[in-house]
């Protein structure tokens, strides 16, 4: 995302969009066990944003470890997956914790770690929406959201 951002002009000319989320899982429908408690693919994407957005300092740690190539991620052969996959954002120079905020404000239009409240969702294969709730000094509630579809 800040790599269109900051580039944005120069990608024009390939007429790229603002990139969009995509989580690609397994199956809609399949739930499984894990840890007493029944989970999907879809569940384990909410959780883990749930809980990048709650967690600060958890979320800085994990960011440092990926500009660094070591987040514990490897393939068969025991290379880490992301290794120089973020040279654009080392080049940048940015703390772990100034890209926490950067992502906490493009994805989620939020300036503070909050909780995630997952509303309104039905079946399955109807949208839901994810909002984390933001109490600002003023004590007054701002949303933003992120909606998913499922299907």
């Amino acid at each position: 995302m800040r790599l269109y951002r900051e580039k944005q002009d120069e990608f024009r000319a390939y007429r790229l969009e603002k990139p969009l989320w995509v989580f690609v899982g397994s199956s809609v429908n399949a739930v499984r066990t894990e840890q007493g408690r029944k989970v999907s693919d879809v569940v384990d994407i909410l959780l883990f944003l749930a809980g990048f957005v709650r967690d600060r300092a958890n979320a800085v740690a994990r960011i440092g470890r990926l500009l660094h190539g070591q987040a514990g991620l490897l393939d068969p052969k025991g290379r880490e997956i992301f290794a120089n996959a973020f040279a654009y954002l080392v080049s940048k120079g940015d703390a772990p914790e100034a890209i926490f905020d950067d992502i906490l404000v493009m994805l989620f239009n939020a300036h503070v770690a909050a909780a995630l409240h997952l509303a309104g969702c039905g079946k399955i294969s109807d949208f839901c929406e994810l909002c984390p709730a933001l109490l600002t000094e003023g004590e007054r509630r701002e949303f933003s959201s992120l909606v998913l579809t499922v299907g």
